[in-house]
């Protein structure tokens, strides 16, 4: 991956949410940003104690030092940012993304965009959206999963081709949450996937249908984690106004911690992320759709001969991020509206669905 330093290096940045508490990415996304050139001039949490944690952490990580802030206006306020970070959890990005639109600054915003479990986010970002374009800011959702298909056509050639939507698309996610919650934690990754699928869509016409939901198992409390979501996704063709569909089902199981186990399917070809240690190494090797699970397991090793290096998505979407920000033009992230409205639409199928009941969201 050719990184243009010198784009990277005039790039000073905030990071809202610098600290790993639990899952947190945002000293991963500090650290590569630096590494790509960027200046990680400051960040911002909620205490000083999470504040100098961070602090410390990203100086061990990546030898950077930030000033520490544990208020986002302030960090706005005494700093000359050209773009921030938001890797705070979901349901404070609705402010944080005004106070960074207030301020003037491009944002790579962690998924979902927007979620609150009680209102469609779609209706409240579409504004935003607009409003960071009209700016000339560039407004990016951290969702790394697309990077993954350059590695996906080594492993299954000739079997995506760009600009033609697959007729079926399975995935196997592992969220480190339960019942309805499970939703918003894993289904941006397969939202992404399928609107790199599908390319060219208008996002305007963007939508799922025929949606269902099923429990696979519950924990010691009673909550579902494990459950499977099928639904239809569609979207026209820009051009033609040609309606695409593909048939999605998406396998989720709950796991409390990483590395975590994820696979997906394209028309029935399958691949499988696998990450060794040390030095977080990953690749995409091949999956079998009828392969049982624990069976796989067990036979890690032949099917490693014909793994697959996978380059890290993380710093190839930062990149990206940072060209963007270079860019004198921006059009509105409408793939994100869209993405958000068909969220909404499956996580209300699954929370009002009778063996889940009310999501913790």
């Amino acid at each position: 991956m050719e990184i243009d330093n010198a784009i990277c290096g005039e790039l000073s940045v905030g990071v809202i949410g610098a600290r790993r508490v639990r899952h947190g990415i945002g000293p991963f996304v500090a650290a590569h940003l630096s590494k790509l050139g960027a200046h990680v001039a400051a960040v911002a949490g909620t205490s000083h104690s999470s504040v100098a944690a961070a602090q410390e952490n990203l100086h061990q990580m990546a030898g950077i030092a930030p000033q520490g802030y544990t208020s986002v206006e302030e960090m706005f306020a005494e700093e000359a940012l050209d773009a921030v970070a938001i890797c705070s959890p979901d349901t404070v990005h609705l402010e944080q993304l005004q106070l960074a639109l207030e301020a003037g600054v491009h944002v790579l915003c962690e998924k979902p965009l927007v979620f609150d479990g009680r209102t469609n986010p779609a209706d409240t970002v579409r504004p935003l959206v607009e409003a960071f374009a009209d700016k000339g800011l560039a407004l990016v959702v951290n969702e790394q999963w697309p990077y993954t298909l350059p590695a996906f056509d080594l492993v299954h050639p000739n079997v995506h081709q760009a600009g033609v939507p697959p007729q079926e698309f399975r995935m196997l996610l592992c969220p480190g949450a339960t019942g309805a919650d499970m939703i918003p934690n894993s289904m941006p990754h397969v939202l992404s996937m399928l609107g790199a699928l599908h390319g060219d869509a208008d996002p305007s016409s963007v939508h799922v249908r025929d949606i269902e939901v099923s429990s696979k198992g519950r924990d010691s409390r009673g909550d579902v984690d494990a459950a499977t979501v099928s639904f239809v996704y569609c979207g026209d063709k820009a051009e033609n106004s040609q309606p695409c569909v593909t048939n999605v089902s998406v396998e989720l199981r709950f796991m409390a911690a990483p590395p975590r186990p994820a696979r997906y399917a394209i028309d029935g070809f399958g691949v499988e992320r696998v990450i060794r240690e040390p030095g977080y190494r990953m690749s995409l090797e091949p999956w079998s759709l009828n392969a049982d699970a624990g069976k796989r397991n067990q036979t890690t090793a032949s099917f490693s001969q014909s793994a697959t290096p996978l380059a890290d998505p993380l710093p190839q979407l930062l990149a990206d991020f940072t060209r963007q920000c270079a860019s004198t033009s921006h059009k509105p992230n409408m793939a994100a509206v869209a993405n958000l409205q068909a969220l909404w639409h499956i996580y209300e199928t699954v929370r009002r669905h009778p063996e889940f009941g009310q999501a913790s969201h």
